[in-house]
């Protein structure tokens, strides 16, 4: 896997990273598993073979692809050193042959991008595992972990013009989980969410009983109905909740999309179990046809920090 992850193009420096984040995972796991050849491996383990074989993969396939686009380099430049004597003749062929490579060459720069953007992800959950990006009470990738995913989102669609939003749900207990511990409550309701998720939708804790959700190419409309659907899916399991969204600016940074989203979340949260808030960017509006008026003296402004 070293030599793939070196041949393939990607900067030695994040190669040589991840092999040795591996190495330290599987070594750390290898002293405390148990003595016996025939015990399960640990759950962590099995984790870091899944992300080490995904990285595997992505790597072997980008190094196939630049190598199929060398040799249709290497073609063109002996076509070019063929022809030089018949410059006419030569011009129309290579012509042709410029035509040929042009199409298998935006094809390789959409794999590209696609293949960062998957080891993006990857190095990503290298991160969450490795602890110092994942809430130790709940399992679930914590704020700074949320971060960092709303960067790298913000990032590609300053490259490529795309939609992200933000989602924070939050979960509004009532008297018969007064023996429940927030932690235990918030596993129970992502546990409920995840599968309602699509692949490329990052789920994160935040606050003390929030849930952050990051709907990379989601704009306000999509982000509203799946807000309607996890609040109905919370309350008819016992699990009331309201929530709150906002959708990234052109040239937005991380705190500030969750800011914003945090101040209607605040909003929400006055306004009851059920209520959906958006911050527009200008001003918090409630969004849900069922959500209750904001209480009375509470103002509904655009957030601090915007």
């Amino acid at each position: 896997m070293i030599t793939q992850l070196l041949q393939s193009g990607l900067p030695d420096t994040f190669a040589l990273a991840v092999v040795a984040v591996l190495g330290y995972l599987f070594g750390r796991s290898q002293r405390h598993a148990p003595a016996a050849a025939a015990a399960p491996m640990p759950p962590e383990v099995l984790e870091a073979v899944n992300i080490a074989r995904e990285i595997e993969q992505i790597a072997d396939s980008l190094r196939q692809d630049l190598a199929y686009h060398r040799a249709k380099v290497e073609r063109f430049k002996q076509e070019l050193s063929q022809h030089q004597p018949k410059a006419d003749e030569a011009s129309l062929k290579l012509r042709s042959e410029a035509e040929r490579m042009l199409a298998p060459t935006l094809q390789l720069v959409g794999q590209l991008s696609t293949a960062y953007d998957n080891l993006r992800k990857q190095s990503q959950a290298l991160a969450t595992f490795s602890g110092c990006r994942q809430d130790p009470l709940t399992g679930a990738p914590n704020a700074k972990a949320l971060e960092e995913r709303l960067a790298a989102e913000l990032e590609r669609c300053e490259q490529r013009p795309c939609q992200l939003s933000l989602l924070l749900i939050g979960l509004q207990p009532t008297e018969g989980h007064a023996k429940v511990n927030r932690e235990s409550l918030l596993r129970q309701a992502m546990t409920l969410i995840r599968p309602r998720l699509r692949p490329a939708e990052f789920l994160a804790k935040f606050g003390l009983d929030d849930i952050a959700i990051a709907l990379p190419r989601t704009g306000l409309d999509a982000a509203r109905e799946l807000a309607a659907d996890l609040l109905e899916l919370l309350s008819d399991q016992g699990y009331p909740a309201c929530a709150a969204l906002a959708e990234a600016a052109a040239h937005d940074r991380p705190r500030r999309l969750v800011s914003r989203a945090d101040a209607a979340l605040y909003t929400a949260r006055l306004a009851g179990p059920g209520a959906v808030f958006q911050h527009s960017g200008f001003a918090i509006e409630p969004v849900a046809e069922t959500a209750p008026e904001a209480p009375a003296g509470q103002a509904v402004s655009p957030a601090q920090g915007r």
